[in-house]
């Protein structure tokens, strides 16, 4: 008789390979004794050798061919070396043997949720839950999935379920983290990520979380050493191929090394589930035939992509029939409701499974689909690594690279991207002449507040302003702030809406450092962008974020003619607004470091004349704001596209 304690206690002890020598030892004079299969097969899975995990559960499965458990196990691994069609039929044939299996209704549910296979999903974790009502995994699980398509309450009340059950599972305390920030609870957001921080304090994905709730929330006091173990733990992580690393959009927010940004989002690529469906070859366009381009997006509403590229589907020429795929919310928005009257064709894929929807996409015959979310949140990249189009490219939603193998273009222009950096894209890079963000000239500016009272600013103050997100407020930067206050005595600082968590929080820092938070305002929430241009004209210089810049915020305080400070960037992210300053002949407005920026911020506000002259500049190059001019470059784009693509292919 084997005595399999020395192998379970190598495996306690991660000691794996040492644990797969003992096993296949073992098996030499006992073949098919299943004790020690299995231990074989769960080593090889740790190790990361699906393949000789999936072939020692097969044996398993020849000499116990009645074992629920065995297929069950066999479906897991399946998964996870992406074979997720195979998995499914492993976990029918394990339900055929039990029905009544909690664990394999749930390893169906998360082989559904790989597919982004809704109805299915939902129902195998509810009759896990049914099956055993104390399935933490279960609720945690299901609580994540409706998170992931926006039903808020349904989600919470999973969570809430699960921790009940288990106060200590940590991906609970993640998913209620992430919840309760979508439901503006940031206190309790907050406290959720601290709670999963203190029980796993080397996982990425747990401190990533931390950190963007920390700066989302103006809590500074510990970025600086997060920061630092979370580059430890990338490239630890990178290092072992452990999948999850820190997501690439929370990397580029904080990181202006391109470099980094490039292999953070490599490695996430490579982790991606992949359909291995085979899609026929979509025919490149005939002389004279209209270019089919499809737009992919989850942000089709009230969003910063959607504000940017509604008016795209109504400009664009006779010879592009463009196609919109949305994944995301109907918001019953006017942005919407354009989007979908505008283009040739709207597809509604929110709902279908990965499979189902690169099927849809397809079946259009695209020449040309246009990814306008990269690695922004709830992204479905698995949808284009199946390479549902001929021709794939990145633009505009995600600035930097997507580091896949499937997006072939990434459309940019020459000042985010200088030709010095193309090295750090994996995607071929394809600047336009001119900006290359959006802007809608033509946008209105209503009249609704009439002077800087209206607003509840103070009418004599210079009126610092910053409308990004909280999230791109580095420590160093609202330093940088407090230093521009102390120096200014008769100016404020507007800011754009925060809850009241954050206030405090952001307030109780002024304190500590010496500036009365009475000079700091806060903008209500405007839904109306009309309304929000025209506030934006009573703010006397806005200050840009770094290292991710204002993207849609630095374009709308320049449609309102308000300067925007910038600071020289190092990657995309950070160089956005030297693009447009740059075309604009605003070069004034880029300062070379944070120093510069002060220094620059100081000047502007003790010289009224300049920024009077810096305005009436402003109004002389509005023209670079263009979008017509822009829609022309970007179609002149698409076609290069073909040509490449053309040449490729050539005899």
């Amino acid at each position: 008789m084997i005595d399999t304690k020395d192998i379970q206690t190598l495996i306690q002890l991660s000691e794996f390979e040492e644990a797969i020598e003992l096993c296949q030892n073992l098996l030499e004079s006992h073949p098919d004794h299943q004790g020690v299969l299995f231990y074989l097969a769960q080593s090889f899975s740790y190790t990361k050798q699906y393949n000789q995990s999936i072939k020692t559960f097969e044996k398993l499965i020849e000499l116990n061919p009645k074992s629920a458990n065995h297929y069950s196990n066999i479906a897991v691994e399946l998964l996870k070396n992406n074979q997720a069609t195979q998995a499914l039929s492993y976990l029918k044939k394990s339900l055929t043997i039990d029905p009544n299996s909690a664990i394999s209704h749930f390893n169906l549910a998360n082989t559904f949720q790989h597919l982004n296979d809704y109805p299915n999903t939902i129902k195998h974790y509810k009759q896990a839950i049914k099956l055993d009502k104390k399935y933490t995994k279960a609720h945690s699980n299901l609580g994540a999935f409706y998170l992931k398509h926006q039903q808020l309450q349904l989600s919470l009340q999973s969570l809430l379920q699960g921790i009940n059950l288990d106060p200590n599972c940590v991906n609970t305390h993640l998913n209620l983290s992430n919840v309760y920030r979508e439901l503006k609870a940031e206190d309790k957001s907050f406290d959720h990520a601290v709670l999963a921080y203190q029980l796993a304090q080397n996982d990425i994905e747990v401190l990533s979380n931390l950190n963007n709730i920390t700066l989302s929330t103006c809590q500074w006091q510990n970025t600086t050493a997060i920061w630092q173990l979370m580059d430890q733990l990338n490239f630890s992580y990178m290092e072992q191929e452990i999948p999850m690393i820190e997501p690439p959009f929370l990397n580029i927010a904080r990181n202006d090394d391109p470099s980094i940004n490039l292999a953070i989002a490599q490695h996430t690529c490579n982790a991606l589930a992949l359909d291995q469906t085979r899609l026929r070859v979509i025919p490149l366009p005939k002389t004279g035939e209209p270019l089919k381009v499809g737009y992919i997006s989850g942000d089709f509403n009230e969003h910063p992509v959607g504000q940017a590229i509604v008016n795209l589907f109504k400009k664009h020429s006779q010879n592009i029939l463009s196609h919109a795929i949305s994944y995301g919310k109907d918001d019953q928005s006017q942005i919407r409701k354009t989007i979908e009257q505008n283009s040739h064709c709207f597809i509604d894929i929110s709902k279908d499974s990965n499979q189902r929807a690169i099927k849809k996409i397809h079946d259009l015959k695209l020449h040309i689909l246009v990814d306008l979310s990269g690695h922004t949140k709830r992204n479905r990249m698995e949808i284009l690594a199946a390479r549902p189009s001929r021709i794939q490219a990145a633009y505009l939603g995600y600035p930097s690279t997507t580091g896949s193998s499937f997006h072939d273009y990434l459309i940019a222009d020459d000042i985010v991207i200088p030709n010095e950096h193309k090295k750090y894209y994996s995607e071929t890079v394809l600047n336009l002449p001119c900006y290359y963000h959006l802007v809608d000239h033509e946008h209105e500016i209503s009249d609704k507040y009439k002077s800087k009272e209206c607003l509840g600013l103070p009418k004599e103050s210079f009126v610092f302003g910053s409308h990004c997100a909280k999230y791109k407020i580095t420590p160093a930067l609202f330093d940088a702030w407090v230093q521009i206050l102390k120096q200014v005595e008769n100016s404020v600082l507007w800011l754009a809406y925060a809850t009241e968590y954050s206030k405090n929080n952001l307030m109780n820092t002024l304190t500590h450092q010496g500036i009365n938070p009475d000079r700091v305002y806060f903008a209500n929430y405007e839904l109306n962008k009309a309304d929000h241009l025209n506030r934006l004209q009573f703010a006397d210089l806005l200050l840009d974020t770094s290292p991710y810049n204002g993207h849609t915020t630095t374009n709308d305080a320049l449609l309102a003619q308000t300067p925007v400070l910038t600071i020289k960037g190092n990657h995309f992210a950070s160089k956005v607004s030297q693009s447009i300053l740059t075309r604009m002949n605003l070069s004034d407005l880029i300062a070379s470091d944070l120093s510069d920026y002060v220094q620059k911020a100081v000047d502007l506000a003790n010289n009224p004349k300049k920024t009077k002259q810096l305005k009436e500049l402003m109004n002389l190059n509005k023209n670079q704001l263009n979008m017509d001019d822009l829609i022309v470059q970007l179609e002149k784009t698409y076609y290069e596209m073909i040509q490449l693509e053309k040449r490729k292919h050539r005899p």
